[in-house]
């Protein structure tokens, strides 16, 4: 005998992704939501850069605890590693550009726009060799 589709929720991940969860007669929503939350968060940080995400330096201002990031766009989704936590926030300005560059081993960027293309300037060093 088939179950009764009663709800279908979309659920919003820390990394911007969405995924739509049925839920079916006689089950928990508030279960299944934090279970498949729950697996997300096990499931990411096994393996966090197969999934194109990278721990900053700040830290969780709720916890304490560690911030990972996902770059999409011109947004940056940044969590706290600890599900229990919850902690979420997006940055969608000068800062998303910081912590890419942090990322990537840039020191003393400058971002300059010349005719709608972006020319990035970096004070690093070049190794001649």
């Amino acid at each position: 005998m088939d179950k009764k589709l009663t709800y279908r929720f979309t659920l919003v991940m820390p990394n911007g992704t969405s995924v739509c969860i049925p839920v079916y007669e006689g089950e928990s929503v508030k279960e299944k939501l934090n279970n498949h939350l729950k697996y997300w968060y096990e499931y990411t940080n096994k393996d966090p850069k197969k999934f194109g995400f990278f721990d900053i330096k700040d830290k969780c201002p709720s916890c304490g605890g560690t911030l990972r990031c996902s770059i999409h766009h011109n947004e940056a989704y940044i969590w706290c590693i600890d599900h229990q936590c919850g902690y979420r926030r997006i940055e969608a300005d000068s800062k998303t550009r910081e912590i890419v560059f942090e990322t990537l081993g840039f020191k003393n960027v400058t971002h300059t726009h010349k005719k709608g293309s972006s020319v990035i300037l970096s004070k690093k060093p070049i190794n001649k060799k």
